[in-house]
């Protein structure tokens, strides 16, 4: 008995396997490219950001009159009132949230003991749960904290 003789394999997949691999070093460079060309830009947003929320977090605070310092390896920025009198600090922080890393700006007092205000600069928390902590209902409950002490999580 013989066997059936089996048709040639079809080589179409592998060009269609390398038509997809080119596309995606394609669009991956220029990704990439994207990322590193606007990165500049990106950061100086954020940088004229952080000036604009001073006023907001650091009662009397001018932000024309703020100066940018490094304190242990950390950018910090002292503010300063029209008539150069220091009012007080801001600080970036960061930390995880639920859905991706959260960024944000806290207010402090000329001595950095108490909290005067909180401003989320970056957030991708789920809509109407918990991105709500860019909501002045949420960031009304930290003015007035002492700084000195860890924040504690309630529901």
């Amino acid at each position: 008995m013989t066997e059936p003789s089996r048709p040639e394999p079809d080589r179409h997949y592998l060009r269609q396997a390398w038509l997809v691999l080119a596309l995606s070093l394609l669009f991956g460079a220029s990704l990439a490219a994207v990322d590193v060309g606007l990165k500049p830009l990106i950061e100086q947003n954020q940088k004229d950001e952080t000036y604009r929320q001073i006023p907001r977090l650091v009662a009397g605070a001018d932000e024309k009159a703020t100066k940018e310092q490094t304190l242990g390896g950390r950018t910090a920025y002292k503010a300063f009132d029209a008539a150069g009198r220091h009012v007080g600090w801001v600080v970036r922080g960061s930390g995880q949230g639920f859905a991706d890393k959260i960024e944000l700006l806290i207010g402090l007092d000329a001595a950095a003991e108490t909290i005067t205000g909180l401003y989320v600069l970056e957030q991708k928390e789920t809509p109407g749960l918990g991105n709500k902590i860019v909501g002045d209902k949420f960031l009304a409950n930290f003015p007035g904290t002492d700084a000195s002490k860890p924040l504690v999580v309630t529901k």
